[in-house]
């Protein structure tokens, strides 16, 4: 096998492992809220945010507005997240959480704070700022 050739399989490796990791998350975050990862991600970006315009979703996910709108309808139906329209104007609809959605937002805070400080545990002190640096580099290439 030529060297190239192992590059390009282990590149193709890394990605395939990476997706079966984010599945992971996704299972785990849809067994523990019934909620896919991206939507967990909206809801708290919408906290940070206190709220957020529609259009602001799809750039933030970077997904298609239709995608947008099809993964924020189950969190109005099922009262996570709140619409609404300033000074009447229906061209525009904003996003919030809703009373019972803040109720979920520190569970769901919590535990990407606990996946996450799991995974730095995982990563040597020493090499964390070479290994983050290198995980961006990478995907920024693909």
């Amino acid at each position: 096998m030529t060297y190239h050739k192992q590059h390009v399989e282990e590149v193709l490796d890394i990605i395939f492992q990476w997706d079966k990791a984010l599945r992971t998350l996704e299972r785990k975050f849809n067994k523990d809220f019934d909620l896919t990862l991206n939507q967990c991600r909206v809801i708290l970006y919408i906290y940070d945010k206190n709220y957020v315009e529609l259009s602001q979703i799809h750039r933030y996910l970077n997904v298609d507005k239709s995608t947008t709108t099809r993964m924020i309808r189950p969190l109005l139906v099922n009262g996570f997240i709140d619409k609404f329209y300033q000074f009447g104007d229906k061209r525009k609809m904003y996003l919030r959480i809703s009373e019972n959605g803040m109720e979920h937002v520190e569970q769901i805070k919590n535990e990407f704070d606990q996946m996450a400080y799991t995974s730095l545990l995982k990563v040597p002190a020493g090499k964390r700022d070479f290994t983050f640096q290198t995980v961006r580099d990478f995907l920024k290439i693909i």
